[in-house]
Parts: C-alpha cells; structure tokens; sequence
C-alpha cells in the first residue's frame, strides 16, 4: 500500500483525487466535480487550462484575486522574515493590524481568530460573560436581570462547532449532534413582531440577538435596518 506522500504525488487528474479523497477524508463536502491548479486576478484554471470567473473568492478568503505581485511579495517576505511564533510574545504586525482594525471599524478592541466559527463562539462567550456580569452587579452600579439564552434567525448559518451550530437555523446541521448547546430560540428573519414577543413572552430571558447582517447560505437575504434598531433596543 502506498505511503501517504506517495498516495498525494501520484494524485495528478481528477479522477485520482475523487478516488484518494474517497478513502483518505471525511466527506464532509460534495465537491464539484473540478480540479483546480491555479489562480491569476480574478480567474482560477483547472487541470486542462480552462479558466473560470471566480464568483466565489474562496468564501471571502481570497477577495483580493490570485497572484497579486504586491500580496506574493508580502508573503514571501514575511514567511522567510519569521512564519509563526503564536501568541504567547509580541509581534509588531499583530498591533499594527489591530490598530488598522480598530481605526476602520471604531471599535475599541479586537480578538484576532483564525476563522469565521472561531469569532462566532467568541461573540456567543461574550454574550454570556457580559450578562453574568450584569447579573452580579447591583441596580446602582448598572446591573440587570438578564438571561442567558440567544435568540437567533431562521436560516441563518454560523459554523459548525457546538456553539455555532446550535445557534445555526438548519436542522440538518443540528441533528446529527444532538443535543447541541441549549437555549437557543430561533424567529422568522426580519420579522419584528416575533422579535417583540420574544422579549415580551419571556422577559430577562436573552443575553443576545445573534444575527448575520446579509444572510449568506439562507439566500442573499439582508436584515432591514428597523429590524436591527429595533433588536438593539430590546
């Protein structure tokens, strides 16, 4: 049987790929049935030179194109200078990038993360830790009875961890691990009287509207503005 690096080299055509992958990976995906081999601008190219118009930016990653002169530089420069050293020591790019960050969004801080999960589950321990703070504090230092549950949007989509999941809309990414994280309520998408009698139904119960501003997976769908005041509101 052949190693796993002779297994990838020899994975050269399509069918090659299908056939290692089947046996190799979780199929957690279907994947269409292309292989890709490179990028330039806009275009990808698959293993016969067709090019394609990249509508997909590699869900957001590669917003930027391929093959950028100015992006391979940076990267090439950076990976030779110094690759990785975690976040148990300083870097300066680490805080220039937050003070960019913070500079464009008006935000006081950041929590730099590696993925779109990743900032979902801090926000929902966020959520969490800031009510239990509430909740510890008198009426006159600002305290309030708020609850731990989250109201989330019928389909939405926020990743696939425990938390993530729990608070994603589709039951099919639910079900299979049940029983997910509780208290999560789910409301129809820019439905304001159901956002009302969320909170009037059980009052002191949410912690959190968790919401995507422009849902992607349940449609290109954008929450309404009076929506969004009206849950900050509440």
């Amino acid at each position: 049987m052949p190693t796993l690096t002779e297994a990838a080299a020899s994975t050269t055509t399509l069918a090659d790929l299908q056939s290692a992958e089947s046996t190799l990976m979780l199929q957690t995906y279907a994947r269409y049935p292309m292989q890709l081999v490179r990028g330039q601008g806009v275009h990808l190219f698959d293993e016969q030179g067709t090019a394609y118009l990249d509508l997909l930016s590699g869900l957001g990653v590669s917003a930027l194109g391929y093959g950028h002169p100015a992006i391979t530089a940076a990267i090439t420069a950076q990976a030779a200078t110094l690759l990785h050293t975690s976040n148990l020591f300083y870097t300066a790019g680490t805080t220039e990038l937050a003070l960019r960050l913070t500079e464009i969004t008006g935000l006081d801080r950041v929590f730099l993360c590696n993925s779109g999960t990743e900032a979902w589950e801090a926000a929902l321990k966020l959520a969490r830790a800031h009510a239990g703070m509430l909740r510890s504090l008198s009426p006159e230092q600002g305290g309030k009875p708020v609850g731990t549950r989250f109201l989330a949007l019928e389909h939405s989509f926020h990743g696939r961890s425990m938390g993530s999941v729990a608070t994603t809309h589709k039951a099919a990414y639910r079900e299979p691990f049940q029983p997910v994280m509780p208290g999560v309520d789910f409301i129809p998408f820019n439905d304001i009287a159901a956002l009302r009698d969320a909170f009037t139904q059980t009052p002191n119960a949410y912690c959190a509207v968790v919401l995507e501003v422009l849902q992607g997976e349940g449609g290109i769908n954008p929450v309404s503005a009076e929506f969004l005041a009206e849950a900050r509101r509440l």
